[in-house]
């Protein structure tokens, strides 16, 4: 798995070191012993003098050789351990995003959002996801699904997908009810297994005009515009991302001022990559990432340290390709509504 950011070259530096001693040779103080060995030995200096010279290139080819062969070593040695470290990091914190998902997913939300539509029960919530992700034609897309645009065809492959990779889909915990964004939300966890692998994902219902309660498919498919993976590569610019988030400190690059922006890593349950997101303090960008920490914590999860989010990210110049910086905050969830959460103006 490759985690490495793009760091700046190692610099090494080694101590001078005598030339190495053939076998025999007896210990001793550099030039000074060198020298009273040279005078007591008389006219033999001078006989063996060509030969000591030749001998002594050989040797001090020898220790540069050496030398370069201990920087070779200590190098890789270096990049294993930044290798290791960076792992690390990143595992622990996918690990983190997974065990937070769970949590969620277990807890229910005990306050009731007023609303001039009544909530559906959690019967009624299992009802409605469970006709949604049984539809087989675009008749019953459109009638179970909040499409937000998206092709009822597009939905269809999907479902198709999810169930040829992960198996039938199973409704199986009631979250409830959430102010997402200012919206009334019911939700519900949905899991695929098959052949020993998971697939978790959240069914968002809201209503309609009407009152009609619908699965939001974009933040069910935890779409991405466009894909995760063009993000990971380098290929997207920019677009948007429902991602999970954390504090982070990874201030590198062109955002090294840490008294002047705010890190997040932002993750993807289908991915092991990690981006990382960049806004200025006391921004409506920054000010809306706390706002989503502290009404998370106000709800009861003050032990939650990574939250959902869909934001309009894009890559500065200089920057590395997985760092971002965090245009709008356009919802505390994956659900978007017409407004911004940071209330950034102009069209989501």
């Amino acid at each position: 798995m490759s985690r490495l950011m793009d760091r700046s070259p190692i610099k090494l530096s080694t101590r001078h070191q005598a030339p190495p001693r053939t076998v025999g040779d007896p210990p001793n103080l550099g030039r000074v012993d060198r020298a009273a060995r040279d005078i007591s030995k008389g006219s033999k200096r001078k006989s063996r003098s060509g030969h000591r010279s030749s001998r002594l290139r050989r040797e001090r080819g020898g220790g540069k050789a050496a030398k370069r062969l201990t920087a070779l070593i200590f190098l890789a040695a270096i990049l294993i351990i930044v290798g290791t470290l960076a792992f690390w990091s990143d595992k622990r914190q996918q690990q983190s995003v997974q065990s937070e998902f769970e949590e969620l997913s277990r807890q229910r939300f005990v306050e009731r959002i007023e609303s001039k539509f009544a909530s559906p029960t959690e019967d009624q919530s299992h009802a409605i996801v469970t006709a949604a992700l049984a539809a087989k034609d675009e008749a019953a897309v459109s009638a179970n699904f909040r499409l937000n645009g998206t092709p009822p065809a597009d939905v269809l492959e999907f479902l198709r997908q999810e169930e040829e990779l992960f198996g039938p889909a199973h409704v199986e915990s009631w979250i409830g009810s959430i102010d997402c964004n200012n919206t009334l939300v019911e939700s519900v966890l949905v899991h695929h297994t098959k052949n020993g692998i998971s697939e978790a994902r959240i069914a968002m219902l809201t209503p309609d005009e009407q009152g009609v309660w619908r699965l939001d498919f974009e933040s069910f498919a935890k779409k991405c515009e466009p894909t995760w993976e063009t993000f990971v590569s380098g290929e997207a610019t920019e677009g948007i991302v429902r991602i999970w988030f954390s504090q982070d400190n990874y201030f590198n690059g062109i955002y090294t001022d840490d008294s002047e922006w705010l890190c997040f890593s932002m993750a993807s349950l289908d991915s092991d990559v990690l981006l990382y997101g960049y806004c200025r303090k006391n921004s409506p960008q920054g000010t809306a990432m706390a706002s989503i920490k502290a009404r998370t914590h106000a709800r009861g999860k003050k032990n939650i340290s990574t939250f959902r989010a869909t934001l309009a990210i894009s890559r500065s110049e200089g920057a590395n390709k997985r760092q971002f910086e965090i245009k709008k905050v356009l919802a505390e969830d994956w659900l978007l509504t017409d407004k911004a959460f940071d209330g950034s103006p102009g069209p989501l």
